[in-house]
């Protein structure tokens, strides 16, 4: 595993498409501009993330920095998982109970 500017972007454009969010609203949520945006997301050389806009890009997607910087998902998304479906379960057997 390395750090590849290029596949970073990569999934930044993923997360952002996938949410139907335009360059604007992402730019305007994690405090850059539209064109570093747009530059960091392809990848170019000197517009790539600091650490800090890969740190408020993982909190607006709830996804980890292992995610966005090495592709890597983390055990968090099955353990939310796991737990909604605990709690659906649950909720299924408190409307038996009454």
């Amino acid at each position: 595993m390395s750090f590849n500017q290029k596949e970073i972007g990569q999934r930044v454009n993923e997360l952002r498409t996938g949410h139907q969010l335009s360059l604007d609203q992402l730019a305007d949520a994690v405090n850059c501009t539209r064109d570093h945006l747009y530059r960091a997301e392809r990848g170019e050389p000197r517009h790539g993330f600091s650490i800090d806009i890969l740190i408020e890009i993982a909190r607006y997607f709830d996804v980890s920095l292992d995610y966005l910087i090495l592709g890597v998902e983390g055990n968090n998304h099955a353990i939310r998982e796991e737990l909604m479906r605990i709690s659906g379960e649950l909720r299924m057997l408190c409307r038996k109970i009454i």
